[in-house]
């Protein structure tokens, strides 16, 4: 049938699951449990932060790796412009991706910000958010035993 077909073929071509540690911050309660629960369904291991001030703090006390920064860019007191640049300070091998309502006003690439970056706009489903945060890690480390081996593009970051 057309809906076989259809549902074969337009199955992603890599694999959107993860094991990494991803440090979440986001200072909208309901956006942050939401992408929370979309990365941690897909294997990831979230640290969770309502503040660029409460994600400090957790890089200070968190002993292992950072493998990615998903931070809100507008945020109270800290953007995630500053965070990201604090967050990489602390954890280099951090990879930031910024979400964003605001991408299409915003050169998220011009180099006056300091900071090109990845970014993925708010609103986003749950399948572009987990293949954004894979693009971003690139192949990341080796699958786990019950998930094929999938190569995927590499983003190349500064």
């Amino acid at each position: 049938s057309a809906d076989a077909v259809c549902a074969k073929n337009c199955r992603p071509a890599v694999d959107l699951c993860g094991s990494e540690t991803v440090l979440l911050v986001e200072d909208d309660d309901a956006v942050r449990r939401l992408v929370r629960d979309i990365l941690l369904q897909r294997g990831y291991d979230v640290l969770e932060a309502a503040s660029g001030d409460a994600a400090l703090e957790i890089c200070d006390r968190h002993a292992g790796p950072i493998d990615l920064l998903l931070t809100d860019l507008v945020m109270p007191r800290m953007s995630g412009i500053e965070l990201t640049s604090r967050v990489v300070h602390v954890h280099p091998e951090a990879k930031p991706l910024v979400m964003t309502g605001y991408a299409g006003a915003l050169p998220m690439d011009d180099p006056s910000l300091g900071f090109p970056a990845p970014y993925i706009e708010k609103p986003f489903t749950p399948d572009l958010l987990a293949q954004k945060v894979r693009e971003v890690l690139g192949e990341g480390p080796a699958p786990r035993p019950q998930q094929p081996a999938v190569s995927t593009g590499v983003l190349n970051l500064p």
